[in-house]
């Protein structure tokens, strides 16, 4: 990777909604779903995945797919996918692979460090995650402005 002075990753949803999750077990997939994801992923450097969409997305997309199984539109996001790198949030794997590496201990602190390598950017897929990646700027927010409203946040763990 070139390194780019003064310059961080960006964090990018993988897939958007109005709440800005996506559960891909609810979404019917079709060939323009599958190559608009791939032009996601070609715009970022790796993947940010909890552990749960991790599972997932490695039992659908690990190679090798039995002959059959997926139709020919579905090879170049299969593709595209497996050759991504993926970091995996997860206090409870003691081990990946499929090109991935695991984030564990401070969420935060991690995600920083990620953030200033150099590069395109992060996507991040999941439910869970993105939720949790907004908890230290719910906090930074209700301790800069204590005035401000409380706000109903959802809770959710990783």
């Amino acid at each position: 990777m070139r390194s780019r002075p003064n310059q961080s990753r960006e964090i990018k949803p993988e897939s958007r909604t109005i709440s800005s999750c996506c559960d891909h077990r609810a979404i019917i997939p079709d060939e323009d779903l599958h190559r608009h994801a791939v032009e996601n992923l070609n715009q970022a450097d790796a993947l940010l995945f909890g552990r749960v969409t991790y599972e997932m997305m490695e039992a659908a997309w690990r190679p090798p797919a039995p002959t059959g199984v997926r139709p020919d539109w579905m090879e170049p996001f299969a593709l595209t996918i497996n050759a991504a790198k993926k970091y995996v949030v997860s206090s409870t794997l003691d081990r990946v692979d499929w090109n991935a590496e695991l984030v564990r201990g401070d969420l935060e602190k991690a995600i920083q460090q990620l953030k200033r390598e150099s590069g395109k950017g992060l996507l991040v897929g999941g439910l869970k995650l993105p939720q949790a990646l907004a908890a230290p700027i719910r906090s930074k927010i209700a301790t800069t402005s204590p005035s401000w409203p409380p706000i109903d946040w959802p809770e959710s763990g990783l």
